[in-house]
């Protein structure tokens, strides 16, 4: 039997779930900054395990290794005061419409660049679309 991991989405057996510790630690809050609907109870995968471990050891190390905690198959991207505001448009269609647009961009350019995954951060470094 397999099931997705919460955080990366990958099939995994529920046998090789991790669950961290306590909800408080290092690791539960890179989690919740990734996914902010994760809750510690849920763990995640031995590879998010490995990447998490390995983004911890490099934020641990100083304020210049903040964006290199990243693994080279995650594309980071950060919207620009510009796309949040067509992010978080009223209208419905024009919101749904810049999403799409703006998503479609990150995938290709992260693709072009030989990511793997990538994700859209807003300006808290909260997750808004990942994809793969």
């Amino acid at each position: 039997m397999y099931l997705k991991c919460p955080i990366c989405r990958r099939d995994t057996t529920p046998e090789s779930i991790y669950i961290p510790d306590f909800a408080g630690s290092d690791l539960s809050t890179m989690c919740r900054r990734i996914n902010p609907a994760w809750e510690p109870k849920e763990g995640f995968c031995h590879k998010c395990l490995m990447i998490f471990g390995e983004m911890l050891g490099n934020l641990r190390r100083g304020p210049e290794k903040v964006n290199a905690g990243f693994p080279k198959t995650f594309f980071r991207y950060h919207l620009s005061h510009k796309e949040r505001q067509r992010w978080r448009h009223i209208e419905p269609d024009i919101q749904k419409r810049s999403r799409d647009q703006i998503s479609e961009t990150v995938s290709k350019d992260a693709f072009a660049q030989g990511y793997e995954r990538w994700s859209i951060f807003d300006e808290n470094e909260v997750v808004v679309s990942r994809g793969e």
